[in-house]
């Protein structure tokens, strides 16, 4: 039997294509306390049914009665603009606010992290971006941006670390203008992250974290400016890869004495990708943990555990680990974590 029938056989697509259909239409109940990200948990269930084919058949959607079109609507109902209450445009993270009135609610301004997840999802829903308001998008990350070169994710203050760095400079790359950012004081702020052991915290002088990493390198790629800082910081490559590979026990764990966990087969498996370095992890053995946190029922957990059941979260980032080293799975761009590619397809066509 051949590696790709063998790797089929023990992988339940058709159960994770329903395991997310499902999400699409009925989120089960213990999310409910999400409904403020809920844009967040549709990222995570269009882009898997990208990795796992699903786009690739109209007779699919039929199927499954799933309209695309109308999840690309209820994306847009999510854009605000700014005014003179409103200091940061861009998308919020559910209804639950109403539609879009300026009425003086300061919570409903744009938010970051879904205003990533917004654009990231509409391309790979095959959207143009031509009804996103590109300009007022960029110049609020100018008033979103901190002295320290660190970013809030709202107009109206939150915390600041490396998660909302990466948010704006994946914006910034997709929409293919920087002119609302400083990028040398992001670049500061990047470096000021970096820990003795060569890994990022999410703030300066914490414990060193593979999501933080990731967020941390995924920004420098973006920028074009990774290969530089390496250059400027003598060793630092070198032992970034050491402490990513070190994470590896049979899954990966995302910090020292931490437990394995499938998102972190994502979080450093990218950021070795990135590096050019993944070939160092033990990809079967890897893969044996991610595929041993597969529910029967589709989906995947985030550890290999009878009683942790299938999420949305771990779900995605198991398939976009898998999707860089089968074939039979559309891949991931490990930079900006959507739809290799439809985000060339979408540059394709703007240039």
């Amino acid at each position: 039997m051949s590696t790709s029938s063998s790797f089929e056989t023990v992988f339940k697509r058709v159960s994770h294509i329903q395991y997310f259909v499902q999400c699409l239409k009925k989120l089960p109940s213990k999310h409910a306390a999400l409904d403020t990200n809920r844009l967040t948990l549709v990222h995570f269930a269009v882009q898997s049914l990208d990795i796992l084919g699903f786009f690739d058949s109209p007779e699919n959607f039929k199927t499954y009665s799933i309209n695309k079109e109308e999840i690309i609507e209820w994306i847009y109902s999510l854009q605000v603009t700014s005014s003179a209450t409103r200091t940061s445009a861009g998308f919020i993270g559910g209804s639950f606010l109403g539609p879009d009135v300026d009425d003086g609610n300061y919570c409903n301004q744009g938010h970051l992290a879904m205003t990533y997840s917004a654009i990231c999802t509409l391309i790979t829903l095959g959207d143009d971006l031509k009804r996103v308001n590109r300009k007022e998008i960029i110049s609020s990350l100018k008033y979103l941006q901190q002295s320290d070169g660190s970013f809030q994710c709202v107009g109206y203050g939150s915390e600041c670390d490396l998660r909302f760095v990466y948010c704006a400079c994946a914006i910034c790359y997709i929409l293919g203008d920087w002119s609302g950012v400083d990028k040398d004081a992001m670049l500061q702020y990047i470096q000021s992250c970096r820990t003795y052991d060569g890994a990022l915290s999410l703030v300066p002088n914490q414990e060193s974290h593979g999501g933080s990493t990731y967020c941390g390198i995924a920004s420098l790629a973006l920028m074009g400016e990774l290969d530089q800082v390496f250059l400027h910081f003598d060793g630092w490559k070198e032992d970034l890869v050491r402490w990513c590979v070190s994470r590896q026990m049979e899954g990966m764990q995302g910090r020292p004495n931490k437990l394995e966990d499938t998102c972190y087969s994502y979080w450093i498996g990218a950021t070795l990708k990135i590096l050019d370095c993944e070939y160092l992890l033990d990809r079967d053995v890897l893969r044996c943990f991610v595929m041993g946190c597969q529910s029967g029922t589709g989906g995947f957990s985030k550890v290999r555990d009878e009683y942790h059941p299938p999420d949305l979260l771990h779900s995605f980032y198991s398939l976009a680990w898998l999707s860089f080293s089968r074939k039979e799975l559309h891949p991931i761009d490990c930079m900006l974590g959507m739809s290799s590619r439809h985000f060339d397809a979408f540059r394709r066509n703007v240039v």
